[in-house]
Order: C-alpha cells, then sequence, then structure tokens
C-alpha cells in the first residue's frame, strides 16, 4: 500500500498531468477520499530557458498507472506494471517564478486512458518554496 501522504497528494504533488484531481487514482466516484492503493508516474521533461525573463518553457510526456484493488495485492501489482494498462499523456507549457512560487501553466494530451478517467486539458500548478 501507498504511504498516508502519498495517498493523499496523489493527484498534487505527484500529480500525472493531463488527468483532473483524483481523475486516475479512483474508479468509484472519487472515493476513497484518500486516492488509489497502488500507482506510478514517469514523466519526461524537456526545458528551455527564457533569455531575458525567469521562466522556462517546457514540454513533457508522462506514463504511469494506478490500481485500486484491496482483495488481491499480487493482482493489483501485476495489473499496475503492465504496459497494456499505462496511461500517456503529453503537452507544453510555461514554468515561471513568482516570488516564493513556482507556477506551471500547461496544456496537455491524453494519448491513451481508461474509460474511468477523467482527463483535463489544461492545468495550473504552484509549488510554494518554503525556507
Amino acid at each position: 500500500m501507498s504511504p498516508m501522504i502519498d495517498r493523499f497528494y496523489n493527484g498534487v504533488s505527484y500529480h500525472f498531468k493531463g488527468f483532473e484531481y483524483k481523475g486516475l487514482a479512483t474508479t468509484k466516484s472519487k472515493k476513497p477520499c484518500l486516492g488509489g492503493d497502488f500507482y506510478h508516474n514517469t514523466t519526461l521533461y524537456i526545458t528551455k530557458d527564457l533569455n531575458e525573463h525567469p521562466a522556462q518553457l517546457f514540454g513533457f510526456y508522462s506514463l504511469g498507472n494506478s490500481v485500486l484493488n484491496y482483495n488481491n495485492i499480487g493482482e493489483s501489482v501485476r495489473s499496475l506494471f503492465d504496459p497494456l494498462n499505462f496511461r500517456h499523456t503529453a503537452g507544453f507549457g510555461i514554468r515561471g517564478a513568482a516570488g516564493p512560487a513556482l507556477v506551471d501553466v500547461y496544456f496537455s494530451h491524453v494519448l491513451k486512458k481508461l474509460p474511468t478517467d477523467q482527463s483535463l486539458r489544461f492545468g495550473l500548478c504552484v509549488t510554494l518554496k518554503f525556507y
């Protein structure tokens, strides 16, 4: 099972771009409220600094999966890493600093999803930095 902190933030800090908040992690009306049991996400970023501006352009490709099954851990792990079940997204955006925050604005296109997934085309992600 995922640690509690990962389950709570699945869809936010570890979010899979291109899917709604908890739109990938659950299959039953966004329940349980703390996300799915097992998940993985790998993202490849390509970035380009913008001269004269404290910002970057970026492109990304993400793949991952989420499994919600309390009954059979072995089957859940096999399903989690089965390439036929992976979700895929690609997109681009701009990232910049705004005071103590790092702000990402991006557009995404879901290349593959499952029927229960809830996709998203536009996203805004703000990460606060504490020193």
